[in-house]
């Protein structure tokens, strides 16, 4: 559902971003998106990504709780993953 999301974000990094993981908190109150950006990425694109993921928050927020038909959605946090990292 993430995954969608970002695909259908006008934000063409947000776009191009790969979900590697979700993971629930204990509670399932929050959810952490741990993303890879698309193409090889410095740490400065990273942040830009970072930024460009805080801002779209509200947005994706909304598209989550209506895939998962709920009135409450989780909060979101979001980890940038260098390609690196996760072996891309």
């Amino acid at each position: 559902m993430v995954s969608l999301a970002l695909g259908d974000s006008e934000d063409e990094r947000l776009q191009q971003l790969v979900v590697d993981s979700v993971v629930a908190g204990p509670d399932g109150t929050r959810l952490v998106v741990r993303v890879v950006p698309g193409r090889q990425a410095d740490i400065e694109e990273m942040e830009l990504v970072y930024a460009a993921l805080e801002r779209a928050r509200p947005w994706l927020k909304q598209q989550v709780a209506a895939e998962i038909h709920r009135k409450r959605a989780p909060e979101l946090a979001f980890q940038v993953l260098p390609p690196w990292e996760v072996g891309l």
